[in-house]
C-alpha cells in the first residue's frame, strides 16, 4: 500500500493525508515501512501512532506573505485537508480575529500555522491523560469542551515561540532532506517504482488517502472536539 507514493517523492502534505488514513485503518506495519522509507524518527511515529501527534510530519512556515487572516487561514485549510477538527478551528478564527486586533497579527506570522495550532491542542489534551491511559492506548479517546480547546488556540497563536520553532525547523529540514535524499532511500524508491509500474502501470499517489468527509466544517457551541481518536489497537 505504502508502495503506492514512491513513483515520486510526495510532499509533506500528501504523506501526513497517507499517513493518517493508514492509522485510521489500523495498518500500524504499513505505517511503520512509511516512516522507514522517509527516515521518520521511531519517535515520532510512535507519538502519531499513540494519538499525541496529529499530522507526522511538521508542515513548516507559511511558503508566502498574506495580506490577510482570511486568504492565509483559507489557503491552510484547503492544504490541510481535514474538514473535521483543522477546518473547525479555522473557521472559528475567521470569525474572531475582526473582533480581537492582537489575533490578526499574531495569526499573519509566517511560523504560526493552523498545522501548528492543532499540534498544540494535541498536546495540551495529552497531558491531560493519566498515565495508565496512555500506556493502554487502545481506541483511546478524549473529548474537551469547545471553549477550552478555542482558550488553547488563542493560547497558541499569543506564545512567543518564534525561536523555538525556528531551531526545531531548521533541524527538522535538515535531518528530513538528509535521509530522504540517501543513496539507499533512492535505490528504494526506484525499486518499489519499477515494481509498481509493473502493476497494471498504477501511478502512485495519495490523492485517494485523503480523510472522508462526513459532514461540513463547524460546531455548535457547547458541542466537543474529540481531539483522540486512533482506534490504533496495541
Amino acid at each position: 500500500m505504502v508502495e503506492k507514493i514512491y513513483d515520486k517523492y510526495a510532499d509533506i502534505q500528501t504523506v501526513n493525508q497517507m499517513a493518517a488514513k493508514l492509522r485510521q485503518l489500523g495498518l500500524k506495519d504499513e505505517l511503520k515501512k512509511l516512516c522507514e522509507f522517509y527516515r521518520i524518527p521511531a519517535s515520532n511515529g510512535e507519538a502519531f501512532l499513540s494519538g499525541k501527534r496529529y499530522f507526522l510530519i511538521d508542515g513548516g512556515d507559511t511558503e508566502k506573505e498574506y495580506l490577510t487572516v482570511r486568504s492565509k487561514l483559507l489557503d491552510e485549510m484547503t492544504v490541510l485537508k481535514d474538514p473535521m477538527f483543522a477546518d473547525v478551528i479555522g473557521n472559528y478564527l475567521l470569525k474572531q480575529y475582526k473582533e480581537k486586533p492582537e489575533l490578526e497579527k499574531q495569526i499573519l506570522q509566517k511560523h504560526k500555522t493552523l498545522q501548528r495550532c492543532v499540534e498544540f491542542l494535541m498536546e495540551k489534551a495529552w497531558n491531560m491523560i493519566d498515565d495508565a491511559r496512555k500506556q493502554e492506548r487502545i481506541n483511546s479517546g478524549l473529548a474537551v469542551r469547545d471553549d477550552t480547546v478555542f482558550l488553547w488556540v488563542f493560547e497558541y497563536y499569543a506564545e512567543d515561540d518564534l525561536e523555538k520553532v525556528k531551531e526545531a525547523r531548521e533541524t527538522a529540514e535538515k535531518e528530513f532532506a538528509k535521509k530522504v535524499n540517501t543513496p539507499d532511500t533512492v535505490k528504494k524508491a526506484g525499486a518499489a517504482s519499477s515494481d509498481s509500474k509493473r502493476k497494471k502501470g498504477k501511478k502512485g499517489n495519495a490523492a485517494g488517502m485523503q480523510h472522508q468527509d462526513s459532514k461540513p466544517a463547524g460546531m455548535e457551541e457547547g458541542e466537543q472536539l474529540s481531539l483522540f481518536d486512533t482506534n490504533m489497537n496495541a
